[in-house]
């Protein structure tokens, strides 16, 4: 955070299977923003080896990707993956096991190693129905009208979750720019109906909300 966009951070090794690293995962939204939900556990972490959820898919990967610091990581959440099972070379770490995040206590900028499991089976996951949960399937009371009649739009004749989330993607993806230089909401416009219906352009908050 608050680097410039040309400049690298990171270099990565391993990662066979995916081309994608999380940090924080922020799932309480309010007017706009992404929170760290205060209810989201964490413990030490000492270097154990980790159970990952059971997923039921039967193709699987397991890597170990390695990360290379180009700058200094500054005391904070840290790139990792989602299902990972053992993190090493990093030390004052805590693990926030709600969501499979790692917070680091201090900065540093020695390289760090971790082992992950991919899910690969396209076919399962277009078969799989979607888990209930509160936290991450809220709706803002403040939600347009034509927003949900968009999203319906976008989704009308599909049936399964899979292919509503896939087709919804590939909208934002068709209709929508990543551009860092868009314009806020202006105040008393639900930032959501802003972005979809007027500015079109905007940053990773912007699309995931």
């Amino acid at each position: 955070g608050g680097m410039p966009s040309d400049i690298p951070v990171f270099t990565v090794t391993g990662a066979n299977n995916t081309s994608y690293l999380r940090s924080a995962a922020l799932s309480l939204y309010q007017n706009g923003t992404w929170l760290i939900d205060p209810s989201t556990g964490s413990i030490p972490y000492t270097g154990e080896t980790l159970d990952i959820p059971s997923s039921g898919f039967t193709d699987k990967a397991v890597n170990t990707i390695t990360i290379f610091p180009l700058v200094t990581f500054s005391s904070g959440f840290f790139p990792t993956a989602l299902y990972l099972t053992h993190l090493e070379k990093i030390t004052d770490v805590e693990f926030f096991f709600d969501v499979f995040s790692f917070k680091s206590g201090a900065s540093f900028t020695s390289p760090y190693s971790f082992t992950t499991v991919q899910y690969l089976n396209r076919s399962e996951c277009a078969e799989a129905a979607t888990i209930e949960s509160v936290v991450n399937m809220q709706v803002p009371d403040e939600i347009t009208l034509r927003t949900r009649e968009l999203a319906s739009q976008i989704t009308s004749g599909l049936d399964t979750p899979y292919d509503k989330a896939e087709a919804i993607e590939q909208y934002l993806r068709t209709n929508y720019l990543y551009d860092q230089e868009y314009t806020r909401a202006p105040e008393g416009e639900d930032p959501v109906d802003w972005f979809l219906f007027t500015e079109k352009r905007g940053v990773c908050a912007n699309f995931n909300s």
